[in-house]
């Protein structure tokens, strides 16, 4: 109360009203008129209303088509601010924790989006799933982030089946004339072969125009292989998402390539190492199962090289044995194909270079040994490609030499 005023109109102003972590409401009077008037006491009364300058933001995932209590291992999410900047990260796991969410934020604008929702077995249904969202964070109340997921489990595809019956050369040489035995084959040739060489029926019950690998484009000539393959459970990528389809192919890689065609891969391997080297090879697996079936051997000192660079005969050689192929240097056949770079019957490779590059009708001797009956004529491999791509909707057929 202020005494001995005079009389007469005054105006009352309100400060000092700062509260941290809150804001005067809009609307809020700090300044008030009063009339002084003889014998009577005037009033000025405030009224402060405020507002928190912050709010909680809550996430809620539902999550539908998975085995129950089922999720994404590494699923999280990110919460960023209108310029884009990470102001949160939470994980899936603590969304039931109250002290990690909800998630006290200034107010404004803000966008959650979910990462890693990959679930192996499982397809993330685009059109009914939600990922991102964006909800407003107003002072002093909660906003909530709803974001669903519905998965469904894929269709897992038959078991690749690769031809033994019929005998055709899958390697075609070089322009120059030469087979260069000693050479080596890309990753990208190496899957093509394989894929030439699935049944009729397998090719087209597992093929596919779509693959995971950032390097390997639609427009690609060797697409169409890869792609069928890594939907056969054939072939893999790297960690970074890279297929590196140019790079020459390992022995560990074809090799592993090879063993996962066989039956027993689905038991694994329990035994000892066939090789010296081997124990701590990525491959150690693959290369024991493709040595326990006799696709491979190693060299005279035990060892098997894996991270050396595979050469086409011996490439050639491993996929005969996977084909059962069982080709002889006296039971050949006169006007077959012959390379002046394989001319030497008694090179260890030179039966199977002359098996893996003529087409050819065969007995089988009462020796376990293929002996050769007429030449047929060689495959077009790019021109089935591209009527495989046709059939299946998808450009690009190529060679491999």
């Amino acid at each position: 109360t202020i005494e001995d005023l005079t009389v007469g109109e005054y105006t009352v102003t309100e400060s000092g009203t700062d509260y941290e972590g809150y804001t005067l409401a809009e609307g809020t009077e700090t300044e008030q008129t009063a009339t002084v008037k003889k014998g009577e006491t005037a009033a000025a009364a405030f009224t402060n209303a405020y507002t928190r300058n912050s709010g909680t933001l809550q996430i809620v995932k539902t999550i539908e088509g998975l085995p129950e209590g089922e999720a994404p291992a590494n699923l999280s999410f990110t919460v960023t601010d209108a310029d884009g900047a990470t102001v949160a990260t939470v994980a899936y796991a603590d969304l039931a924790d109250e002290s990690k969410n909800p998630i006290e934020l200034p107010a404004g604008m803000y966008t959650v989006t979910e990462n890693d929702a990959t679930y192996t077995g499982y397809t993330l249904v685009a059109e009914s799933s939600t990922v991102e969202v964006e909800v407003e964070v107003v002072g002093g109340e909660t906003a909530k982030a709803t974001l669903k997921n519905v998965y469904v489990k894929k269709e897992v595809p038959p078991p690749p089946v690769i031809d033994k019956e019929n005998h055709f050369g899958y390697i075609i040489g070089y322009p120059d004339g030469l087979v260069r035995p000693n050479g080596n084959l890309t990753r990208a040739e190496a899957a093509t072969i394989f894929f030439r060489l699935l049944t009729e029926q397998s090719r087209k019950a597992l093929w596919s125009s779509e693959n995971p690998f950032v390097d390997v484009n639609p427009s690609d000539w060797y697409n169409n292989a890869i792609s069928t393959l890594n939907n056969a459970g054939i072939l893999s990528g790297y960690p970074d998402g890279t297929f590196k389809p140019d790079n020459k192919i390992t022995r560990a890689e074809l090799a592993t390539m090879a063993a996962r065609f066989l039956e027993s891969i689905k038991e694994g391997y329990h035994g000892e190492d066939h090789f010296t080297d081997i124990d701590d090879s990525w491959a150690n697996e693959f290369i024991n199962i493709a040595a326990e079936n006799g696709l491979i051997n190693g060299y005279p000192d035990g060892s098997f090289k894996p991270d050396q660079l595979i050469t086409r005969a011996e490439a050639m050689t491993v996929i005969n044995r996977l084909l059962e192929r069982k080709p002889d240097k006296d039971h050949l056949l006169e006007y077959m194909i012959e390379w002046p770079d394989n001319m030497d019957k008694d090179k260890w490779y030179y039966a199977q270079v002359q098996e893996a590059t003529n087409s050819h009708s065969y007995l089988m001797s009462h020796l376990d040994y293929e002996m050769w009956t007429r030449l047929q004529e060689m495959r077009d491999w790019e021109a089935l490609e591209k009527e495989w791509s046709k059939w299946n909707s998808s450009p690009n057929p190529g060679d491999v030499m």
